[in-house]
């Protein structure tokens, strides 16, 4: 399993996982305009963000059930009354 405080590892999952470009690309969608340095800058906590999700996806949580969950549709009768 992914260890989400090694930074080395972190970095080298970003890397690969997004590119810089895309960065950009994504926060110009937002309405953020990055410089490259800025980009550069960011990518260690991006890493570790991905890192986490890895772990995470790494989980067989199949058997875990949610404690709590969130729907979009019209609001349903709770199981209390």
């Amino acid at each position: 399993m992914n260890d989400p405080n090694d930074k080395s590892k972190c970095e080298e999952n970003a890397s690969s996982a997004i590119p810089p470009d895309a960065v950009q690309s994504l926060a110009r969608m937002a309405g953020i305009e990055l410089s490259g340095e800025r980009v550069k800058a960011l990518m260690p906590q991006i890493a570790a963000y991905l890192a986490i999700i890895h772990v995470v996806d790494e989980m067989n949580a199949q058997s875990v059930e949610p404690a709590l969950e969130f729907h979009l549709g019209p609001e349903k009768e709770s199981i209390d009354g």
